[in-house]
């Protein structure tokens, strides 16, 4: 599985206020690297496992909600 935090972009949403956004962004983006790459899931984290629709759209050739799916 991934070991640190990753952005989803991919959600399709529409900006309806850029530079309220790019503030936003400012205020908030990672300029600690170091920390950044040190940070890990939580011990105790369960994954969250994709529907069946997703596996489909992909293709991974998996079952949705199945303990295969599950990347540690």
């Amino acid at each position: 599985g991934q070991l640190h935090p990753f952005p989803d972009f991919n959600v399709n949403k529409k900006c309806r206020n850029y530079g309220t956004f790019i503030d936003w962004h400012r205020k908030t983006q990672i300029t600690d690297m170091k920390r950044f790459l040190e940070m890990r899931k939580p011990h105790d984290h369960v994954p969250w496992k994709m529907s069946q629709k997703f596996h489909d759209l992909f293709q991974t050739g998996l079952k949705g909600g199945s303990k295969e799916e599950i990347l540690n």
